[in-house]
Formats: C-alpha cells, sequence, structure tokens
C-alpha cells in the first residue's frame, strides 16, 4: 500500500500519544532543578539583595513551587493508571512484589489487552514474554529509577482506519506501553500492522541498603 501524507502524519500522531504517558516523567527533573535554582537565588538575594529583587525572586520561587506541585499531582494521576505499586526500599519484599508483578500481572494484562475487540481487527501475531525477574535482593535492578521490558512483536489485520484505532487504544492499557513505528503491508481492508510493544516501570522508590548474603549466592532465591 502507498501511504499518502494524511496516513504518516495520522500513524506519526498516534505514536506521540502511545508515548506520551513515557515522555511525562522527563518533565519532572527540569521542574525539580528549576525549582532548586530558583530557591538557591532567592535564598541569597534575602541575604543580600534590594527588597525590588527579592520580591521578584519570592515570586519567581512561588510559581516554581507551584509549578512543581501540579506536575506531581499529575504525575500521581499517571503512577496510578499505569504503574505497579512495587516499592524497592526494602529490597527482599520488594523482590518478592515484582515476582509477583511480572508473572501473574504484567504479561497477563498485555496479552488480555491485546485482544482488540473491534471486529474489523483480526490479531495475527499477539503473544509477550518478559524475563525471569532476579532471585538476588541485591540485583542492580531493584537501583533502576525504569524498568525496560521488550514484551515483543505484535501484528494484526484490518482495514486502515481499525487499525489506527488498534494503536491508538495502547494508551488505555493499565500498564505504560510504548510502541515501536508501524511497519504497514498488504491492501485496505487487509492490511497488515506489525510492531514490537515495549513496556516501562517506575518503582514507587528504589533499592535500600544491600542486605547482607551468608556465602556466596549467585542467583540463588533467598531461604
Amino acid at each position: 500500500m502507498k501511504l499518502k501524507k494524511w496516513h504518516v502524519a495520522a500513524i506519526g500522531s498516534f505514536l506521540c500519544i502511545a508515548a506520551a504517558g513515557a515522555l511525562y516523567w522527563f518533565m519532572m527533573k527540569p521542574r525539580q532543578e528549576e525549582l532548586a535554582a530558583v530557591t538557591a537565588s532567592y535564598e541569597q538575594l534575602d541575604n543580600e539583595g534590594s527588597e525590588s529583587n527579592r520580591q521578584a525572586a519570592e515570586r519567581r520561587l512561588l510559581k516554581a513551587q507551584n509549578d512543581l506541585n501540579n506536575n506531581t499531582h499529575k504525575l500521581d494521576v499517571y503512577m496510578n493508571k499505569y504503574m505497579p505499586n512495587l516499592q524497592f526500599e526494602k529490597r527482599d519484599k520488594g523482590m518478592i512484589a515484582l515476582w509477583n508483578e511480572q508473572i501473574y500481572n504484567l504479561v497477563p494484562t498485555v496479552e488480555r489487552f491485546s485482544r482488540d475487540p473491534n471486529p474489523n481487527v483480526k490479531v495475527i501475531t499477539g503473544t509477550f514474554t518478559a524475563p525471569p525477574p532476579p532471585a538476588n535482593p541485591n540485583d542492580p535492578l531493584f537501583s533502576q529509577e525504569w524498568i525496560r521490558y521488550d514484551m515483543g512483536p505484535y501484528a494484526v489485520r484490518g482495514d486502515f482506519k481499525a487499525l489506527m484505532k488498534n494503536i491508538r487504544r495502547w494508551k488505555d492499557c493499565n500498564r505504560l506501553i510504548v510502541i515501536s513505528p508501524p511497519i504497514l503491508a498488504g491492501t485496505s481492508p487487509n492490511l497488515v500492522s506489525s510492531y514490537n510493544l515495549t513496556c516501562y516501570v517506575a518503582p514507587r522508590s528504589v533499592g535500600g541498603a544491600p542486605l547482607p548474603m551468608a556465602g556466596n549466592v549467585g542467583g540463588d532465591q533467598p531461604q
């Protein structure tokens, strides 16, 4: 199928929708850094600056605090929608929670959601996997702010409009899914859309102090 310009624009816009959740987290760090810089400037002017400069710095500080608070609220909404409740400050309990998430929730959730209810879409490839979770609570994974899972390929058949809806619906999955650029083959209404799925997980807290382990545990599970 030869894609028209509006086809390409539509695919691009849907990809942006699918990735919007992932990009949001990267907005938080600049806000936090801005607040730190404005706070430092305000404290310096409060001690040494003129009254007018101090008042201007105070307004900037208040705005930065409000912006950070608003973004934090939005982040909480995203976390509750897309993220499992994984807390790794207690590494042993966090490890068990991750096992439960990967084994009982992550893959089954993505597989269930991949079964598009649209009668004009037929799923061709939709079996997903995730690597085994770590069996050592001191694994470096528990110190990561992001965990990435390459879930595997996904392919569906249908007409162009139905396939675009299929791409867009991933934003409603209750795990944060980002898709690769789709590859279209064939002609409508029997187009085939193929792309890869990646799931991103952000723990609520990263790993605390490493746990003392008896002997050389390697990959053994704790008793």
